[in-house]
Parts: structure tokens; C-alpha cells; sequence
């Protein structure tokens, strides 16, 4: 049997990703009414963004001293404006349901 191969950072495209719905009426507002998001680590986001930020439109990441738990995120997947964020899990969970 031969072992899948493990998705680093920047492996990661939107076939990926699942779709959430926007609960949060102020999040809906700014953002719209669903994402595509996979669960990421922050450190993981950075890497990507250095990796993956002259071929995509990207949020440039905080620097956290540690890594934290959360998810990529691309808002208006299928529009001219898309873009790619990363956002914290313990916000990502109140403004989005898959």
C-alpha cells in the first residue's frame, strides 16, 4: 500500500478547502455570505504567504511568537476580489458553519 502524500502549506489549493457559511452579521457584511477554509497553523500560513504572496493575493500574516491554531481562509472564492487570510480558530468557529 503505498502512504498518501502529505500537503505541505503551499500544496494546499481551494479543491482542498470546504465551504463555510457565515453566521455572523457583521462578518457577513465585510466579507460575504461563505468562505472557503482549511484548518492551518499560523507558522503554516507564514510559510505559505513567503512561499505563495507574488502568485496569489494574500493578507500578509501576523508574527506570532508562537504558533496557533486556525484556519486559511479565501473570501470571495470565485470573484475578481478574492483573497487569501489566515484566522484564529476561536474566531473562525463563532462567524462560520460548515
Amino acid at each position: 500500500m503505498i502512504a498518501a502524500k502529505k500537503l505541505g502549506p503551499s500544496d494546499i489549493d481551494e479543491q482542498h478547502m470546504r465551504r463555510y457559511v457565515c453566521i455572523d452579521p457583521k462578518a457577513m457584511q465585510l466579507h460575504g455570505p461563505a468562505v472557503l477554509a482549511i484548518e492551518m497553523l499560523s507558522a503554516d500560513y507564514n510559510a505559505r504567504f513567503e512561499t505563495l504572496a507574488h502568485h496569489r493575493i494574500m493578507k500578509e500574516p501576523r508574527r506570532y511568537q508562537t504558533s496557533h491554531a486556525g484556519f486559511l481562509v479565501v473570501r470571495h472564492a470565485g470573484t475578481p476580489g478574492a483573497y487569501e487570510t489566515w484566522v484564529a480558530r476561536h474566531v473562525f468557529v463563532r462567524q462560520y458553519r460548515a
